[in-house]
């Protein structure tokens, strides 16, 4: 899997790849309203540190979905569908139309070599430009 930020005006696509350690959780495992830290090793996308979410954390998870079935369709073609069903799913989790504050969207999308395994799953998640949160964001109407 890999990972894409969707920033309120700019969309940053930049591939990072998550390592595995104690107390962490597999990326095709992740539901919502789990959260989770950033990685310190870039080498592989397996597994992140999990976090409670009432401690501060990096990220917490507000949807996953599946991409239809089918050939690869190109990690771009990959990344704009994620992106686009993350933003869609978006005010129904957290009640506010996307944009309109801090946070901001992340996606962990299927790579061609995890494709070929049969993954299909988005995992979207919200981050904050501001630094950490604490607490849900689940139902926050922000």
């Amino acid at each position: 899997m890999s990972v894409i930020r969707l920033l309120p005006v700019l969309v940053l696509a930049s591939l990072l790849l998550l390592g595995c350690g104690p107390g962490e959780g597999s990326v095709f495992s992740l539901a919502e309203g789990e959260c989770f830290d950033d990685p310190e090793d870039t080498s592989d996308i397996r597994e992140v540190p999990l976090v409670a979410c009432d401690q501060p954390h990096d990220n917490e998870v507000f949807a996953t979905f599946d991409l239809e079935d089918g050939d690869f369709p190109g990690s771009a073609e990959v990344e704009e569908q994620a992106l686009s069903g993350c933003t869609e799913r978006f005010p129904a989790q957290v009640a506010e139309e996307y944009g309109d504050d801090e946070l901001v969207i992340g996606v962990l999308t299927p790579t061609s070599d995890s494709w070929s395994g049969g993954d299909r799953e988005v995992v979207c998640f919200l981050s904050s430009e501001d630094g950490l949160l604490t607490g849900s964001l689940l139902g926050a109407d922000r």
